[in-house]
């Protein structure tokens, strides 16, 4: 639980993922989308569900404007069936390196406090860094305090079983932006790891039928094997020239009896994972 003056949220790694994951897909505009969860205490959100961007959305270098009728629908349905409420916004500052809201954001949610349950909004600011990695900053509007407070996140290693029950009814898919719904960000991972060495698969957790792409498991086979081997030939070099400049042949020969039998167990290991 958060103390003090600090706010803390949690938030399921999915979501955070999904949310990683549309940011990437307009690097040099805004995107976002809406933060659907629940309010544990006045200073501890958790954030079960990430909504990205509808068709009808509006973005710019320095703005993005969601799709009311979209928001509207999805949060009815998430309010009614699930019990969550949307209790914040997110949308990403691309590549010009402001982390906080700005004024204009700012202005917007404190000219809408009066319309919000609870008097609490949060708003998570994305970044763009570097090549390809994401840095999410969350900031809370407190009409009682008239103050936005910078706070701290925890992912939860699970998968929001909202997100699960949600898209098994496919209700509002067609209200989605083109490539940037769940199924999209799915497929998506799932590309990448079928790219990656060796043979892997996404682990579907708690989602079943439904490739939630949260985590993707390494099969002990290639991929490890490989990895040993080159660990292998970093350290008989090592101790090849090392053996050469002390101990001389002797030494050397040790140094490839104990190649051949790591490279032994090495694929005695991949045969008992191919089993």
């Amino acid at each position: 639980m958060a103390d003090g003056n600090v706010f803390m949220v949690y938030m399921y790694a999915n979501e955070y993922s999904y949310l990683e994951w549309l940011v990437l897909q307009k690097q040099n505009i805004e995107t976002g989308g809406d933060l659907f969860g629940v309010w544990q205490n006045e200073c501890t959100a958790v954030v079960q569900f990430v909504l990205g961007p509808g068709e009808k959305c509006r973005r710019t270098t320095t703005s993005f404007f969601q799709d009311v009728n979209y928001l509207a629908n999805v949060g009815r349905d998430l309010t009614t069936n699930e019990g969550i409420c949307n209790i914040g916004e997110w949308h990403s500052h691309h590549r010009i390196g402001l982390a906080y809201p700005s004024t204009g954001d700012q202005n917007t949610v404190w000219n809408n406090m009066d319309a919000i349950n609870g008097g609490r909004f949060l708003v998570f600011i994305a970044n763009i860094q570097l090549i390809s990695s994401v840095k999410v900053g969350c900031f809370m509007f407190n009409s009682a305090t008239g103050k936005m407070t910078q706070g701290k996140m925890k992912l939860l290693a699970s998968c929001s079983p909202i997100r699960h029950k949600f898209e098994q009814k496919r209700e509002f898919q067609h209200e989605a932006e083109p490539c940037q719904d769940w199924d999209t960000f799915c497929t998506s991972k799932s590309g990448e790891a079928s790219h990656l060495w060796g043979r892997r698969k996404v682990r579907d957790l708690e989602c079943r039928d439904k490739k939630c792409a949260c985590e993707i498991e390494e099969n002990s086979s290639c991929c490890t094997c490989l990895r040993r081997a080159v660990s292998c030939i970093r350290r008989f070099f090592r101790a090849m020239f090392s053996s050469l400049s002390r101990c001389g042949f002797w030494a050397l020969g040790l140094c490839f009896s104990g190649l051949a039998y790591i490279y032994r167990k090495c694929r005695d290991t991949r045969r008992l994972a191919k089993d």
